[in-house]
């Protein structure tokens, strides 16, 4: 949206109109990623306003480590608090999952795990090199969607377990959304 209101409640403290990019649920509080601003909805609705800097206007989504530690990405790739990583992409989400941090990019899938970095693109089985969703999908997998097609990644190996391309469904469709219950995958597309 171009502002944020949760049960009605403007934050007063931000003046201009800003566009949520990105939002995290992080031990029952609200995180909202904006040009410039990172804040907090505590769970009685309160906000802060957390990282607010016009200098990182080109952050689009973030999420917490700890109460003071923020993995954050945007069009300069992946920083954790103010120190680059090795992803230097443009990044579109970020996630955490384990130990692993996973950056959804315009060249792939990263993931850091520990200092090690991988790279999963269309070279390595992806139907599309943009990212746009990534979710932990059981014990074993990522499910990761990008613009033309959904994949399954083994978390162990970091590889490509399974994939599906929308075009087998029209040349033109892309996927804007999925979900997954039980065996059935269920997709929104154009």
């Amino acid at each position: 949206s171009n502002s944020n209101f949760i049960s009605g409640k403007d934050p007063g403290s931000i003046e201009r109109k800003i566009a949520t990019k990105d939002q995290h649920i992080y031990n029952g509080e609200i995180y909202t990623t904006n040009p410039g601003v990172i804040m907090k909805f505590t769970p009685n609705l309160d906000l802060k306003s957390l990282l607010a800097d016009t200098s990182q206007i080109n952050f689009y989504t973030m999420l917490p480590l700890t109460g003071s530690v923020y993995v954050k990405g945007g069009a300069n790739g992946v920083y954790i608090n103010n120190t680059p990583t090795q992803i230097k992409a443009k990044v579109s989400k970020v996630r955490k999952y384990n130990e692993h941090i996973l950056a959804c990019t315009d060249e792939g899938l990263y993931i850091k795990r520990g200092e090690k970095y991988f790279l999963i693109n269309e070279k390595k089985g992806l139907p599309d090199n943009q990212c746009i969703q990534i979710e932990y999908f059981g014990d074993q997998y990522y499910k990761l969607l990008t613009k033309t097609g959904l994949a399954y990644i083994d978390k162990v190996d970091c590889k490509v377990a399974g994939s599906f391309n929308a075009q087998l469904l029209g040349s033109d469709i892309i996927i804007h959304y999925f979900d997954v219950e039980n065996d059935t995958i269920w997709l929104a597309t154009n």
